[in-house]
């Protein structure tokens, strides 16, 4: 469910073009909240929001993806990629690791780090003419069967997709904000992927810090009722 929304978020960025700025230091705010789930009779509106707070620092990116339960962060994970280099560590972890040959590396799951860098160039440079939304452009992704986008206001929509039987709603939002990057990766222990680990991360403390903030995910009443909801036994933690 979750890869779903993200997936479903991910392309209403691209199409609507919201992301960065243009070769200038800066901040934006992405939150998916009023989560609601639903087979067709029931519905559970979920208690979990996402924040994703994203930008550029010099010839780089970063971002930090939050989930929140009761508006407090569970947890969350940074980033930060360059043309050579990707960072990656998340809150709660000690550890933080570096991934040299960004091509290398990204060409496993089938991305091009030039076209990459050069689609979030476009996305800031788009966002920095025109942070809002007017209702024509809307247009084209109402035609998507299944999804249904209303504007709430010029910086937010209601989103609501049906598929497969499963109803998902949500709330999307952005703003611009003032300030830099709230996370500093120096100041933690550096680790490095050598391509012979058995998957980005062995050997660090970064699985454990996201595995403590699943499980506080789980705990979630809401979680648990859609869980239970869609057939799949409601984790005993």
């Amino acid at each position: 469910m979750s890869k779903r929304i993200l997936a479903i978020v991910m392309c209403l960025m691209m199409a609507l073009g919201c992301a960065m700025a243009e070769k200038s230091d800066a901040m934006w705010s992405l939150a998916v909240d009023e989560i609601v789930v639903g087979d067709g009779t029931t519905k559970v509106a979920l208690n979990p929001s996402v924040e994703v707070l994203f930008g550029r620092e010099g010839a780089g990116f970063w971002a930090q993806i939050s989930l929140l339960l009761d508006g407090v962060s569970a947890g969350a994970v940074q980033g930060q990629l360059d043309g050579s280099t990707i960072q990656v560590s998340a809150d709660g972890a000690k550890d933080y690791l570096t991934i040299d040959g960004t091509d290398t590396f990204l060409q496993q799951y089938g991305i091009e780090a030039k076209e990459l860098l050069d689609e979030l160039d476009d996305l800031m440079e788009e966002l920095e003419e025109r942070d809002f939304v007017e209702p024509d452009d809307l247009d084209d992704l109402n035609e998507i069967p299944g999804m249904t986008v209303e504007l709430l206001s010029e910086n937010s929509l209601r989103v609501t997709v049906e598929q497969d039987a499963v109803n998902v709603s949500f709330r999307l939002g952005w703003n611009r904000l003032d300030g830099g990057k709230p996370f500093d990766l120096s100041v933690k222990n550096p680790c490095r992927y050598t391509y012979r680990e058995m998957y980005p991360g062995d050997g660090t403390d970064i699985p454990d810090a996201l595995s403590a903030a699943l499980n506080a995910l789980m705990m979630d009443g809401t979680v648990q009722e859609a869980v239970a909801l869609f057939g799949e036994p409601v984790l005993d933690m």
